[in-house]
């Protein structure tokens, strides 16, 4: 579950700092990874006005076994335990939730209306990057994106 945030909060930087162009575009990449029988389903959408992402949202679905399914409010407290911090920042908001499977959690980020405090937090150094290379570290990465 760790590494999940991990990735999360590396994706957010990853997927924050990509652009390119002077009309809109949006980046879509999505992995799916198993952590201790858990399967983890990430979906990253960035939307950005020229050389600046404008906002996104980074969708995780935390599958879990059967023999698991009895856990999942401690899953949810998990994530909530993980994710309370965010909730707090300007511009981004959590949602954490029971599914039929598992436990969704979906953040989305609204670079217009974040502070300097909340971009320091999610680690959002520089809005500004090449679409291609960030492309590309997401695929290095396990993403397959839509180009």
């Amino acid at each position: 579950m760790k590494k999940s945030i991990i990735v999360l909060s590396a994706v957010l930087v990853l997927g924050l700092a990509t652009a390119c162009g002077s009309k809109k575009k949006t980046l879509s990449c999505t992995k799916t990874e198993t952590e201790s029988g858990v399967e983890l389903k990430s979906t990253i959408s960035a939307n950005f006005k020229g050389n600046e992402v404008s906002d996104m949202t980074v969708n995780m679905d935390a599958v879990l076994p059967e023999e698991y399914a009895s856990y999942k409010s401690v899953y949810i407290s998990a994530f909530e335990s993980s994710f309370s911090s965010y909730k707090e920042l300007k511009g981004v908001d959590v949602k954490i939730k029971e599914t039929d499977d598992g436990v969704n959690i979906k953040l989305t980020a609204d670079l217009s209306k974040m502070d300097d405090d909340a971009k320091d937090k999610l680690d959002i150094v520089d809005t500004k990057a090449d679409y291609d290379k960030s492309i590309k570290e997401l695929e290095e990465d396990g993403y397959k994106c839509k180009k």
